[in-house]
Order: C-alpha cells, then sequence, then structure tokens
C-alpha cells in the first residue's frame, strides 16, 4: 500500500465487502491522461509548496484547492478513505523529481531529479473532501494552466480504482496570475484552455474540470466537485484467529 495510512482511515485486509454501482451522477468528471509528470512519492501532506530535503518553498500567488469526491457507483454519495494525489508544475513551468527536460518560455534545459515540489496526497474525509495548500501553477509548452488528481481507492494493498484527471482555471484569472513577476518568462504561452489538447478531446464533460475560483487576502481559493466511479471498501475487524473473507458484491 503506497504512503502511510493514518489509523482514522486504516483498511484491514479482511472481512470487505466492495459496494458496486446501481446509479449515476449528472455530470461525470472525465477521465483523462496522467501526463508524462505522475511520480508516485507517497507525501502525505496537505502543504505542497516546499521540497522536503530542503524545506525550500516555490515561489508563486499562494493557492488553497479543495476537492470534493462524490462515488457516482455509491447513490453519488462521498467518497471517503480514498487516496488524492495532486502533481503540478511551478511559476515557471518545472515539475519537480524530473530528468532534464525544457518545460519553454525561455526557462531552458532544467533537472530536478530527487526533488520533490509541488506533490503530495491527502485521504478524503467523511465529505469526501480533502485540502492542499499550494500555489498558483504557471505553465509549460504545450499545454494550459492545469494541475493533475489522481484518486485510488484500495483493499488492503489491492488497486480497486485508479482514476485520474485534470484541474483548469478560467483563462482570464489565468492572465491575471501570469502579470506577477513569478511568473515571469521570455515568451507568452503558447496554450490556453481553449486550445489545451487535454481539455479540448475530453468529451462534452470538460467543463466539470474547471474550477471555482475566488480571490482571497493572500492569493487564490479554488474549489472542484470530482463525479467519479469508484469501488469502495467496508471493514469489520473481525475476532482474533479468523480467516481471511473477502466478498465481492456485484
Amino acid at each position: 500500500m503506497p504512503g502511510q495510512l493514518p489509523p482514522l482511515y486504516f483498511i484491514p485486509a479482511w472481512n470487505e465487502t466492495i459496494e458496486a454501482a446501481t446509479a449515476t451522477c449528472s455530470l461525470t468528471t472525465p477521465d483523462v491522461t496522467e501526463g508524462p509528470y505522475w511520480v508516485d512519492e507517497k507525501l502525505f501532506r496537505s502543504d505542497i509548496r516546499t521540497d522536503p530535503s530542503t524545506g525550500l518553498i516555490q515561489a508563486g500567488i499562494p493557492l488553497t484547492l479543495t476537492i470534493t469526491v462524490i462515488n457516482s457507483d455509491a447513490s453519488c454519495a462521498a467518497l471517503t478513505g480514498a487516496y488524492l494525489d495532486v502533481w503540478h508544475c511551478g511559476a515557471t513551468g518545472i515539475y519537480s523529481d524530473e530528468p532534464t527536460y525544457n518545460p519553454g518560455g525561455g526557462t531552458g534545459n532544467v533537472t530536478t531529479t530527487g526533488e520533490k515540489f509541488l506533490r503530495g496526497y491527502q485521504i478524503t474525509d467523511s465529505n469526501g473532501q480533502v485540502n492542499f495548500t499550494t500555489i498558483y501553477p504557471g505553465w509549460y509548452s504545450g499545454r494550459t494552466i492545469h494541475i493533475h488528481v489522481r484518486i485510488r481507492t484500495y483493499s488492503g494493498a489491492t488497486t480497486l480504482t485508479n482514476y485520474t484527471t485534470q484541474i483548469f482555471f478560467d483563462d482570464t484569472i489565468n492572465n491575471t496570475v501570469l502579470t506577477n513577476a513569478a511568473y515571469a518568462r521570455t515568451s507568452a504561452r503558447d496554450t490556453t484552455k481553449a486550445t489545451d489538447m487535454v481539455y479540448t478531446t475530453a468529451g462534452s464533460n470538460n467543463a466539470s474540470m474547471l474550477a471555482t475560483v475566488t480571490q482571497t487576502s493572500t492569493g487564490y481559493a479554488a474549489t472542484l466537485t470530482i463525479d467519479m466511479a469508484a469501488l469502495t471498501v467496508t471493514s469489520t475487524v473481525p475476532a482474533i484467529g479468523c480467516p481471511s473473507i473477502i466478498t465481492l458484491t456485484f
């Protein structure tokens, strides 16, 4: 099992029932590519701005991110106890823990191997919710501003659900953010939401990946509800010596 699961959400590997689909919600969030920069860092944290080894904070406008996950396979109930990873680039288009590459915009070649800024996961609470403190992302060549999301549910060490999507932002706000000095590049971004290869090919529900953004005293706050189908596990602690039993209900 990836990461370290806090006791509140510990899922034993016995006496489990996988709850199955009976209903669908009105607007399913598209399941899209994870992209080339996914790394399973297993960093359980809500403030993802720093690199754990150095403590250095990424420059950029502060962004608080609240994501709520509902399960269309459980009558649209909140999805509790799921691992939710987020990862995104910094103000100048740079991802952490990547071999040498060029994000464009005049940044040049960068190497961030071993660094782990702007990556982390939380576990959805009883409301299906997680919260992150980060910075407003920048852009890199060929993509508009976005944040990656991966949601996983587990039965012991077995992955039941592995879902990826992306979060997008209104380009009016993007343009305002990019005037901040931390986002300065030698060339303008080459892709907007209207021409982004992920957003435009995600289907008729692509607007469900668009965050609601409000300005705060220090930066921005973004919220998004993700509607997805997930297999979930309910567990009862067995008596000592009880054999492992897994019951599948479909």
